[in-house]
């Protein structure tokens, strides 16, 4: 697919799933988490980021965008000519707010364990 954003929320092991899924089918992976577990965040992306470095894998196929930092949701959904997919997982209101604003493709996620099918 090419450059995968991934949004979500209270949920940080989802970066490190969504690393290995990304990676393991040759994508790129962009993580916005949620501000309630931006310490999680930061320290699973900074762990993988150092898995990657060890095993020389191109700089820039993952990168974490922290909640705090500044930009919007709007700012990370509306960038289609750097994004392939967007898939937000979390609240509904969360997912429809990047259905509506996204102009990247969105892949609608689900509350659960999808990824392990």
């Amino acid at each position: 697919l090419g450059v995968i954003a991934l949004i979500y929320e209270a949920f940080p092991e989802l970066g490190a799933i969504a690393v290995g899924l990304c990676i393991k089918t040759g994508n790129s992976l962009i993580l916005r988490g949620g501000s309630e577990a931006s310490n999680s965040n930061l320290a699973i992306a900074q762990a993988l980021q150092s898995a990657l470095d060890e095993c020389k894998m191109p700089e820039g196929c993952l990168e974490l965008l922290p909640a705090e930092q500044g930009a919007s949701l709007k700012d990370l959904v509306t960038q289609d000519r750097y994004l392939n997919l967007v898939i937000p997982y979390g609240r509904p209101s969360l997912v429809q707010q990047v259905v509506r604003q996204s102009t990247a493709p969105v892949l609608k996620s689900a509350m659960g364990n999808c990824y392990l099918y």
